[in-house]
């Protein structure tokens, strides 16, 4: 029987970090930029010219499921519009490295999936976080389009972190401890697009539904 191995990019995230924190029974090797407390981590300088290393690292684990903790949001700040330098850095973290890995490891290795930390955005961009929304719908497009066995996203609202205090508040915020849990639960199903709960669902045929210029001012 084939063990349950976790591949987790972007792993010193504060929600990579608390899904670890919260799953003693699974196995995780982690990839990141920082030192994290774990015995099987890689530590990375930049994830696109450390693609060889990575590979490496993945090749040795059986058959696993990796999951990709991208998620840089320069906008829905009250009071400062993003800089260029945070456009660049969105459309990088949350769209173009993943999509590299993606087809660099699924070129050259056996995946069991490929799991995507979406977001609720993704389902129609809006002024208040236009770039960061089509940076994850551009990412859902392209990777469904491409040959993989299977994958999932999870469109979630916006994670209640350090990273994230800086900006306004909505009615799709989640606190990390209750992301880490949804998760954990829904990470083995099948592929497609899923949500944290059923009134993020619920919401989300709304949203498709209804224009954007009603969206936008809605402000939501």
């Amino acid at each position: 029987m084939k063990r349950n191995n976790y591949i987790l990019v972007g792993s010193s995230s504060e929600l990579s970090k608390k899904f670890i924190e919260m799953n003693d029974n699974r196995i995780f090797y982690t990839i990141s930029t920082k030192e994290i407390a774990t015995n099987r981590n890689l530590i990375v300088g930049d994830y696109i010219d450390d693609i060889d290393k990575i590979i490496l690292f993945i090749q040795e684990i059986e058959c696993p499921t990796i999951v990709f903790f991208n998620g840089f949001l320069a906008e829905n700040r009250p009071i400062k519009i993003p800089d260029i330098e945070e456009i660049e850095q969105t459309i990088k973290i949350n769209y173009f490295v993943p999509l590299f890995l993606t087809s660099f490891i699924s070129n050259k290795i056996n995946v069991k999936k490929f799991v995507y930390i979406s977001s609720f955005a993704a389902i129609k961009p809006r002024k208040k976080n236009f770039i960061y929304a089509y940076s994850k719908k551009l990412l859902e497009n392209s990777i469904s389009s491409m040959d993989i066995n299977s994958y999932l996203f999870i469109r979630f609202g916006k994670i209640n972190t350090n990273f994230s205090s800086g900006h306004r508040s909505s009615i799709f915020d989640l606190e990390v401890e209750t992301a880490a849990k949804s998760l954990s639960k829904k990470i083995d199903i099948k592929s497609g697009v899923i949500y944290p709960n059923l009134i993020t669902k619920f919401l989300s045929i709304i949203f498709y539904v209804l224009p954007t210029w009603v969206i936008n001012k809605l402000n939501l």
